[in-house]
């Protein structure tokens, strides 16, 4: 795996030894090995993009050509999957760490892509990281799957840092509430995923396991009665994005629901349709639209004419025994 980054003044992703015009004034971003690079001007490389280098496990070593400056990708610490099904298994820390990762989900649905969360007992009621809960006021008619956030890669609307972070840290402990919240109303029947590295928690979905409401059947073709089970609050630090822990998550969570629920069983989530990067994860994962499902929340809000938030989509993945 590596990674090359185009920018005005930079030579061809290839073999150090035969990209011409290296000079030391150059920087080599590389990924795995250092053969394989693209080349800064230094000149041109920001001392935060260096930073978001560093984040991602980078480093900085001399290249064999000019005893230029090359940005290495070292090796990844392995992720732990596990599973909490009841609300005491959560400790002080952990709690800390899932309310941060919400935090840093405020805002971001539109580029990185979550599932929504749900709003009424139906459906589970905690989402972020890819995206944002709020409450009420969904428009629902109360028999459907729906969620409670979504604020989709907004820009604050012109409000201070300090107004922004406030909210950023209330929406992480308000969201951070919702998780327990299901888990007190479903007891172990709402799980939490949580991916970690040594003690440090770097990603977390919800799973709520309950009868398939009336739209969702409707949409899917499922046995009246059938179980289902809803994704909500896909999250990942920042930090740890595009390194497949979001895969990892999808990939426990459906194999909780396999072992969980009784065949055959659908796996569920909303997306928002213009969340690109989150529609090609989940069809690699094996998740399929259901074309005939409405969004009512946003139907209702087109009605009132308060349109402001993308139509969402119902993805749904069939388990198999």
């Amino acid at each position: 795996m590596w990674m090359y980054i185009r920018c005005r003044g930079t030579a061809d992703a290839g073999s150090l030894s035969h990209v011409p015009n290296l000079h030391r004034d150059h920087v080599a971003i590389c990924a795995g090995d250092t053969h394989y690079c693209v080349m800064l001007p230094l000149c041109t490389v920001k001392v935060t993009s260096l930073k978001s280098f560093n984040d991602r496990d980078f480093s900085l070593r001399p290249t064999r050509v000019h005893g230029n400056k090359a940005a290495k990708f070292t090796t990844h610490r392995a992720h732990r999957v596990s599973l909490i099904d009841d609300v005491r298994n959560f400790d002080w820390y952990k709690l800390r760490q899932i309310a941060a990762l919400l935090s840093a989900a405020f805002y971001e649905d539109e580029e990185l892509g979550i599932p929504g969360a749900a709003t009424r007992p139906s459906a589970a009621a905690a989402n972020a990281t890819v995206t944002a809960c709020r409450g009420g006021d969904d428009g629902g008619d109360g028999n459907g799957v729906d969620d409670r956030l979504c604020v989709h890669g907004g820009n604050g609307g012109g409000r201070s840092t300090t107004s922004l972070f406030t909210a950023e840290v209330l929406f992480g402990w308000a969201s951070l509430f919702a998780v327990l919240l299901q888990h007190v109303m479903y007891g172990k029947r709402h799980l939490t995923v949580l991916a970690s590295i040594d003690e440090e928690v770097v990603g977390c979905c919800g799973l709520t396991l309950e009868t398939a409401p009336a739209d969702v059947v409707a949409a899917t073709g499922a046995t009246q009665g059938s179980q289902y089970g809803l994704l909500t609050g896909l999250a990942v630090a920042p930090a740890y994005r595009r390194r497949g822990v979001a895969s990892e998550l999808l990939a426990a969570a459906a194999a909780a629901a396999t072992a969980r629920l009784p065949a055959p069983a659908l796996l569920t989530l909303l997306v928002a349709r213009t969340n690109k990067p989150a529609l090609r994860l989940y069809e690699r994962q094996g998740y399929q639209e259901a074309a005939s499902w409405v969004d009512a929340r946003w139907q209702a809000e087109a009605e009132r004419g308060r349109v402001g938030k993308p139509r969402r989509l119902l993805l749904v993945k069939r388990l198999q025994a």
